[in-house]
């Protein structure tokens, strides 16, 4: 939409279901005040239907003799060379504002158009509703279900950094799951990625913004994971490759972090907050960024060994991204085919611990786990592996005299 005259800009909204127009009308307007600077606060005037409202611009100030009120522009003698690029951002935010509502079938009054103008509730940009209501609902949350949420709140915006209404279908879905598989993502990630997007897109519909698609059509897969994990061979490949003078430089900070997982059940949160000040009479104390309870690990030999043997395990720190791209690499060179993610070591840990005899009672307290049933998928794991250990004695005796017997 290109304007020409600035003297007064009309944005029609459609009212209700009668298909009328009401204009709306805004200017710039300087308060009378004078600063010390000699500089006067700029203003939004908005007007519609006999009302009026004004949002005082904070950041936009101008002696009034460099002010061309007509034009509605800083004349060139004004000492900011950015003002009128400023007052044209303004502007493309109102358009954008107007067109949301126009293509949503929504009634744009003025308390609407302050909400989204300052952000306060966005009826136009999804990832700015997002964290608004992330901050309205954290007092409600468990601080590992905030925490999960601003992590796919974070996703979404490295992904892009506005996304409106309009523009979420299910073609920008699809999309956005390639990009997180692509980002390194396990199929169960980008499922709860997906299901907390759902989740704010149904809050934002019950607040009255209309999507271009139905919610319930939005299907999620499984979330919950086939908990993969590595048996005592594959660990010891890992353990030889830490240790070896081949080891790539890169890889020997992670594969210690993760190694310290595999024998104590840390999930990728709490390993990177650990550092040598929570370690204290040999046992590790740190508070779970994920259920914000307080744990207590005893060092094993295992845990002593690896850090005295790399102490940078505990002192660099990476983001998730960059240790799951390093145990893909590590894996590949060992020659490990199960998909390796940090979080494959905790669901080490917990098989391992049961194969080895240890009880479900202690693990569930180790994993802090609040729900045994939690704890209890691990133990179903390793019954599933006895019962098909059974059936190797099959093989004791050759062409199985039994099965041809009950085959004739």
């Amino acid at each position: 939409m290109r304007i020409t005259d600035h003297s007064d800009y009309i944005f029609d909204t459609c009212v209700d279901t009668q298909k009328t127009y009401v204009p709306m009308k805004f200017r710039f307007t300087l308060h009378n005040h004078v600063d010390t600077e000699g500089k006067s606060l700029m203003y939004l005037h908005i007007t519609q239907d006999g009302k009026r409202d004004r949002i005082p611009l904070e950041y936009l100030k101008i002696e009034r003799k460099h002010w061309d009120n007509k034009k509605q522009r800083a004349t060139k003698l004004c000492q900011n060379p950015h003002f009128n690029l400023l007052l044209e951002n303004i502007e493309k935010k109102i358009t954008t504002i107007k067109t949301t509502y126009l293509l949503s079938e929504q009634h744009l009054t003025i308390a609407y158009f302050k909400e989204e103008f300052l952000n306060t509730f966005s009826r136009t940009d999804f990832i700015a509703f997002m964290l608004k209501m992330l901050e309205e609902l954290r007092p409600q949350m468990k601080n590992g279900t905030y925490q999960t949420q601003m992590k796919a709140y974070r996703r979404l915006k490295n992904y892009t950094e506005k996304v409106l209404y309009t523009e979420i279908t299910h073609s920008f879905l699809e999309k956005y799951k390639s990009y997180l598989a692509t980002d390194g993502l396990a199929a169960t990630s980008i499922n709860a990625h997906i299901a907390v997007i759902k989740k704010y897109l149904n809050l934002a519909v019950k607040r009255g913004v209309k999507l271009p698609l139905d919610t319930t059509s939005i299907t999620i897969g499984t979330t919950g994971g086939n908990k993969v994990n590595l048996d005592g061979v594959e660990v010891d490949s890992l353990a030889d490759y830490f240790t070896s003078r081949f080891i790539k430089p890169a890889h020997k900070q992670p594969l210690g972090l993760f190694l310290l997982g595999c024998f104590n059940g840390f999930r990728i949160s709490d390993a990177q907050q650990i550092t040598a000040e929570n370690i204290s009479n040999g046992r590790i104390i740190f508070t779970s960024v994920k259920t914000g309870k307080r744990q207590i690990v005893n060092i094993n030999l295992t845990t002593e060994s690896i850090i005295s043997y790399c102490p940078e395990v505990l002192n660099q720190l990476h983001s998730d991204q960059h240790i799951n791209r390093m145990l893909k690499e590590i894996q590949d060179i060992v020659g490990i085919r199960k998909k390796m993610t940090f979080h494959v070591a905790r669901h080490t840990f917990a098989t391992n611990y049961l194969r080895l005899g240890g009880k479900v009672e202690v693990l569930q307290q180790i994993l802090g786990h609040s729900d045994i049933k939690e704890t209890m998928t691990y133990v179903h794991i390793v019954q599933e592996e006895q019962d098909r250990g059974m059936m190797i004695l099959d093989n004791l005796i050759a062409g199985s005299h039994f099965s041809q017997l009950l085959a004739s």
